[in-house]
């Protein structure tokens, strides 16, 4: 045991070089490694916050607003006759409302409402055109039609 004892006279080397001056208390010189790592990191947080807060903004100025799908097929009928666009079972009578005269003048200048009115003033039209000569229309030469046609015609026209 006498063998444990043989350093406790002997001054560890780093005491005895600096002698009396043992420093109890240190300041620190600069930030602490800790803290500039914490500082980065709520650093890179705030700048990617306030980057997708503008881009958010950004986006509900120049984006369009998303269409939401209709759950059932009763739904999405109902928003497209919203929307103004037919269901396809419908679409007869919108091509049918959309090729109705509602209203004709007749050569008098009355104007004609109903669907009688007007039934009967194409009847009488169309009645006094048949067989009557439109001065516009001129003649085709036998000549020029078999060239166009392409075909043998009968003496008869």
């Amino acid at each position: 045991m006498s063998e444990e004892f043989d350093f406790a006279d002997k001054v560890p080397p780093s005491f005895y070089e600096m002698g009396n001056k043992i420093i109890y208390e240190t300041e620190a010189k600069g930030l602490n490694p800790g803290l500039i790592v914490l500082l980065v990191v709520v650093g890179l947080l705030l700048i990617f916050l306030v980057g997708n807060y503008v881009l958010y903004t950004y986006a509900q100025k120049t984006l369009p607003p998303r269409k939401k799908k209709p759950v059932s097929k009763k739904k999405m009928k109902r928003e497209r006759l919203k929307q103004g666009v037919s269901a396809p079972g419908e679409k007869l009578k919108v091509h049918h409302k959309a090729n109705t005269i509602h209203s004709l003048q007749d050569r008098n200048g009355v104007r004609l409402d109903t669907f009688e009115a007007i039934l009967g003033e194409f009847i009488q039209f169309f009645s006094e055109s048949l067989g009557a000569v439109n001065s516009y229309v001129e003649v085709i030469p036998d000549d020029l039609s078999r060239e166009i046609l392409d075909i043998e015609l009968s003496n008869e026209m």
